[in-house]
């Protein structure tokens, strides 16, 4: 651990009451990647951190060397916060499920810049607009490109066989990958509309592929139902990180929360 004070741009994963005033942090750095830190006094004073500790902003923090595994918090200040965010329950839920999500699958040290500015560009799409089943599947699929975990999904994963355009595929999630028909396809179908939407999502404008208007609503004129090629998409790709990365994003719970509980899209195993 280095013994000098440390400046960087930090994002709030997750923070931990310990002992009577501190606070175990885990912090997103910009330029350093994942870091845990103590927070001492951060339950009794607000001067040194502000709103520095509230989710769902950019900070900039002074780190200490500490013992340990744990540096040493000993100043946070906002850099950007995001009011029309934290004002609405469901932006709140799924800002904060992807926050978890990230703090699970990164690896303390290892600096991923993309993932820094795609949590920040998701902070502004949910000041921009309503939460959406759509921007959280986008997101997942993003956070696993930048992460070095995307699937393969433009050819099959074994003869490397393009699909035609406009056409459905087969993927298999333990594989990560789209298998055509030859090589013995894969358990979930991928309508044209999902596929394309998941392969823009992996690429710079991934927080619009599924074109949602103004009120939220899918919009994709690729798909005949594009309420169902996002859930399809969910689909695949929940069982594609829990075979590669033990643990989901989305739970059914969450996805009720954000997208209503009226409507439920079903994603349709390969027949």
């Amino acid at each position: 651990m280095a013994g000098r004070t440390e400046v960087h741009d930090a994002l709030l994963l997750r923070a931990v009451d310990y002992r009577d005033a501190d606070r175990i942090v885990t912090l997103l750095t910009r330029d350093s990647g994942k870091r845990s830190a103590v927070a001492r006094g951060a339950r009794r004073s607000r001067k040194r951190f502000g709103g520095g500790l509230e989710p769902c902003c950019v900070v900039r923090v002074e780190l200490g060397p500490s013992r340990g595994e744990l540096w040493t918090l000993s100043r946070a200040a906002p850099l950007r916060v995001f009011p029309a965010l934290v004002a609405d329950l469901r932006k709140i839920a799924l800002a904060g499920a992807c926050l978890g999500f990230v703090r699970e699958v990164t690896v303390v040290g290892e600096p991923v810049p993309a993932l820094f500015d795609a949590i920040v560009r998701l902070f502004e799409r949910l000041s921009e607009g309503p939460a959406s089943g759509a921007l959280l599947v986008a997101f997942e699929a993003h956070a696993l490109g930048a992460l070095g975990h995307a699937p393969l999904l433009d050819r099959c994963g074994r003869c490397g066989r393009a699909p035609a355009p406009g056409q459905a595929a087969l993927f298999d999630p333990a594989e990560g990958a789209i298998r055509c028909r030859r090589c013995g396809g894969g358990p979930l179908k991928l309508s044209a509309g999902a596929r394309a939407a998941l392969l823009d999502a992996l690429g710079p404008a991934w927080a619009a592929p599924f074109a949602l208007d103004a009120a939220g609503r899918v919009s994709d004129v690729t798909s005949p139902d594009p309420r169902l090629a996002v859930a399809e998409a969910r689909v695949a790709l929940d069982r594609f990180v829990k075979h590669h990365l033990g643990r989901s994003l989305v739970t059914d719970a969450l996805w009720a929360q954000i997208e209503g509980a009226a409507s439920h899209p079903v994603a349709h195993e390969r027949p």
